[in-house]
């Protein structure tokens, strides 16, 4: 029984030795590979290096905390937001559109994808603005985000003629900013009246439908009072004027 425990003992130191050189040498592959990688571009990065090479794996993991991670993602994501910004003010369209696609890989925040669709919006891009908008939508964390979403991406079919895409994310808008709007109407209701007048060009314009678009039309005008010192807002006034005045006419 003693020379078999001890025949035991000797297969468990094997497998033990064999345990540590197997991880000795995935040690010294992670340094060899990161001997060649910029760490010193990250702080967080060379402080869990530096903590790893001299053997203290635990505290480096501590280090590379996943918040500390999406901390340190966000701050690259938000460097390469701003190249991208400032690269589309020089007209450099194509490094511009680089730096917010890595940007957004790197931290695919709802906001950073919303600046992704603004930005190929602003160069008529439909197509690609509809993919990061409706990352957005599954991206939303409030109705208010969710009705900005479906606002913005009514418009976006709607320029691309998908006129019951359209129609059908403009309307989940509506009814998500008149319920906001019934609890809170001097903070939402500027976006009510953006979504109102969007229905009543596109009822008077691209499906038309006289009804549905002079109610809309006038749901914004019977706002004028809260709405008339909004900058903003004031534009949907004037939308609502001039889809009546065309109704009108014809």
């Amino acid at each position: 029984m003693h020379g078999k425990d001890r025949l035991i003992w000797g297969q468990e130191k094997a497998d033990l030795e064999r345990k540590v050189a197997d991880t000795e040498a995935k040690i010294r592959e992670i340094i060899k590979y990161y001997e060649t990688v910029d760490v010193n571009s990250s702080t967080l990065y060379k402080e869990a290096f530096d903590l790893f090479t001299k053997g203290e794996l635990d505290e480096a993991l501590a280090v590379l905390d996943e918040a500390k991670l999406q901390e340190n993602e966000k701050k690259d994501a938000d460097a390469r937001i701003l190249k991208a910004k400032m690269l589309a003010l020089k007209y450099d369209f194509p490094n511009a559109e680089t730096n917010y696609l890595k940007a957004v890989s790197i931290f695919p925040s709802f906001e950073n994808n919303s600046l992704v669709a603004s930005f190929y919006y602003d160069l008529n891009k439909f197509k690609e603005a509809q993919v990061y908008c409706t990352n957005c939508l599954s991206l939303a964390k409030t109705p208010d985000d969710r009705a900005s979403t479906l606002n913005n991406l009514g418009n976006l079919q709607l320029a691309i003629n998908e006129y019951p895409q359209a129609e059908s994310s403009y309307q989940e808008a509506l009814q998500i900013r008149c319920a906001l709007a019934a609890v809170n109407s001097q903070a939402y209701l500027p976006d009510l009246s953006s979504t109102l007048a969007n229905l009543a060009i596109f009822y008077l314009e691209s499906v038309p439908d006289k009804e549905r678009s002079v109610q809309y039309a006038e749901e914004v005008l019977s706002y004028r009072s809260s709405l008339e010192h909004i900058p903003a807002a004031r534009e949907c006034i004037e939308i609502a004027e001039a889809v009546l005045e065309q109704w009108q006419s014809n």
